[in-house]
């Protein structure tokens, strides 16, 4: 609105146009046509009207306005009424019909504000219907805000539907995950986790069903249909089941949980292509694993399976539940195995089997124990056992034993080595505590003999014989039990079974034997012989063959053919 209508409205000033004035007053639209000097009216109707519909005066009179300017005398009449133009609301929709703003318009000087139900109605005659903000609208009614595009609607957003997923409970991309730590927080960089180990039952994964999706609805109450998901198979590889329902995935056995080609996967054996090291980290795996190559210096295999390395086992560790195969040679290790070992050799290494340990060319300055029988030099071979512990239950079998030099072997059989070993550890345990017994019962007498001095104890001494008295009851019950252990081993040890070391070519001086519980040193060269246990003695007989378990493959699988 210009100033000078505001004026007009306000003040009644006379608009002054050529031949004619248009004047406000009392709320009334006035006219005014002046005659010419020739008495010829310059003025037209349309004239007037453009000109009052500029102005804003719309109710005005066509036929009064008619009158006044064909009789053009000068004389002032009402045309019409006056009303300020009150406030106006426009509405605007986004394109996709999901949201929709209010515009007001402010109404002139003394026109009206809109009403609650003027804004509803502009609403309704843009046709929205759905997700109107009602208390926007009633708060624009009592105090509007003009020229500003205010949100009075929105519509529902469509949630599209989801095509079936799984949810997975192992590392589905395997990943170098972060490396342990010890206590100090220093990271031991041979620990990669790069083996995910499961257990047979375990829970792998959950199929999450196709989601149908929500419709959407816009503000003109239109319907948006969702775009539905799209379900997928739930296929699982080997050794992994599903639920009677489809939707869960268990483990059927102990392995390496993986995913391969899209399907679940849990392995028994894990293959190793080329050498256990820094890019393999050690390997601890439920199951088998086999090295094609090599198990390098400061690094471990560990598997409740079978372990075979293609090549050596150096200055590392090999744990195995089941039989330990290394096609090379066994050097500054350490072997566990709760099967055989077999090896090419075997040089300043411990080795605990819980069966046989069968090595081809020789065993050297190591700790060996066997739960069967050791046997070296098999097939014709070098066949050397010089320096070091070595233990079997059954037998030791060789083609040499010892060396020229005297070098220091011990050799002893007819004694399950794990139960010799803990009633090695018992007797040494005894003596200990033996020893620590009788220095707390010094103690107790020599605090008990100053109680009956003084009558008295002083408080810290007597604190002292009360836990010097704890602590003798707590030995003395230590002592019975590993006392009873230890009877109830050497109950064991003493019974006799056909123990033996056999050696097909030569014995030499030096070597201590130990069959059941005689020992025996050998003073000479023997040949071709084996030592057993008769009538309380160790005494030589010819020498006889070993044999391998039948159910074990007799195949050489250390030879040097690769």
């Amino acid at each position: 609105m210009t100033e000078q209508k505001k004026n007009n409205q306000t003040n009644s000033d006379a608009y002054l146009k050529k031949g004619f004035k248009l004047e406000v007053q009392d709320g009334m639209v006035n006219l005014t046509v002046f005659p010419s000097k020739e008495n010829v009216s310059l003025v037209t109707v349309d004239d007037v009207m453009a000109e009052c519909q500029k102005m804003g005066f719309y109710d005005v009179d066509h036929v009064s306005v008619e009158q006044v300017v064909n009789t053009a005398n000068g004389v002032t009449s009402s045309i019409g009424k006056f009303e300020p133009r009150k406030a106006d609301a426009a509405v605007t929709v986004s394109a996709d019909n999901m949201q929709a703003w209010i515009r007001l318009s402010p109404p002139e000087p003394g026109g009206k504000k809109l009403t609650l139900e003027e804004i509803k109605t502009k609403i309704r005659l843009e046709n929205i219907i759905y997700g109107v903000k009602e208390e926007v609208l009633q708060r624009l009614a009592e105090h509007p805000s003009y020229e500003t595009d205010i949100l009075i609607a929105e519509g529902r957003a469509v949630e599209e539907g989801k095509d079936a997923d799984y949810l997975y409970y192992f590392e589905a991309e395997k990943k170098i995950r972060p490396m342990a730590q010890d206590e100090s927080g220093r990271v031991d960089y041979k620990e990669l986790n790069l083996i995910e180990n499961v257990v047979e039952g375990q829970h792998l994964a959950t199929k999450i069903p196709p989601q149908p999706g929500a419709p959407g609805i816009t503000v003109k109450n239109e319907y948006i249909a969702p775009k539905a998901g799209k379900d997928k198979p739930f296929v699982v590889g080997k050794n992994v089941t599903l639920s009677e329902d489809g939707l869960e995935a268990h483990a059927a056995t102990n392995g390496a949980v993986m995913l391969l080609g899209g399907k679940i996967t849990v392995s028994q054996l894990y293959q190793i292509k080329g050498s256990v090291g820094a890019s393999t980290g050690n390997v601890n795996f439920l199951g088998s694993v086999v090295v094609s190559d090599s198990v390098e210096e400061g690094f471990s295999v560990k598997a409740t399976e079978t372990v075979s390395v293609g090549k050596t086992v150096g200055k590392a560790v090999v744990e195995a539940g089941g039989d330990v195969t290394v096609r090379g040679g066994i050097i500054e290790s350490k072997i566990i195995s709760g099967g055989d070992v077999r090896a090419k050799f075997v040089e300043t290494s411990d080795i605990d089997a819980r069966d046989d340990i069968v090595i081809n060319e020789a065993l050297l300055h190591s700790n060996v124990q066997s739960g069967g029988q050791i046997i070296v030099g098999l097939g014709g071979r070098k066949g050397t056992i010089a320096g070091g512990q070595i233990r079997a239950y059954k037998r030791v079998s060789c083609k040499t034993l010892g060396s020229p030099m005297s070098t220091k072997t011990n050799v002893d059989v007819g004694i399950n080595p794990k139960l010799l070993s803990r009633m090695e550890e018992l007797q040494s345990g005894i003596l200990k505590d033996r020893e620590n017994f009788e220095n707390i019962q010094k103690g107790i007498s020599a605090l008990t003999a100053l109680k009956e001095k003084l009558g008295n104890l002083p408080q810290a001494k007597q604190k002292i014989l009360e836990t010097l008295s704890i602590a003798m009851e707590s030995l003395k019950t230590k002592l019975q039990e590993m006392a009873a252990e230890l009877r109830d081993i050497q109950t064991q040890t003493a019974v006799k079974v056909k123990a033996m070391i056999s050696v097909s070519d030569e014995a030499f001086p030096g070597i201590k034997m130990t069959i059941g519980s005689i020992n025996y040193y050998t003073t000479r060269e023997e040949k071709y012989v084996t030592f057993k246990e008769e009538g309380g003695e160790v005494r030589i007989f010819p020498y006889e063959a070993p044999k391998l378990k039948k159910d074990k493959n007799t195949k050489d699988d250390t030879s040097d053919e690769q």
